[in-house]
């Protein structure tokens, strides 16, 4: 990862949260097993692998930032979890 210059380095981060978006987050049906098989996915997993992935690069952690604050055309097409996933990628990185 260090010889990727910073396009590259958004480019995967958001490659892979939409990864794990797909593999992890997705649900698409309504019905009540399903909803609560879906709340008992990994989010907190997923959290700390994201925030390992940023963890010492501020330049990762701003695109986060950009990414959850909708300035990246890629957020908005993600489900409410990913963002979950990403907020609380931010809130460890930062301490909260």
């Amino acid at each position: 990862m260090h010889s990727l210059d910073l396009r590259e380095k958004k480019t995967y981060l958001y490659s892979l949260l939409r990864v794990l978006s797909r593999r992890h987050l997705s649900s698409t049906s309504n019905d009540d097993t399903d909803k609560k098989a879906f709340e008992n996915k990994p989010l907190n997993g997923l959290a700390a692998l994201v925030a390992g992935f940023t963890q010492g690069n501020s330049q990762l952690e701003d695109a986060l930032v950009d990414w959850l604050a909708g300035t990246s055309a890629d957020s908005v097409s993600q489900s409410h979890e990913t963002h979950r996933v990403v907020l609380a990628a931010i809130s460890s990185d930062r301490g909260v």
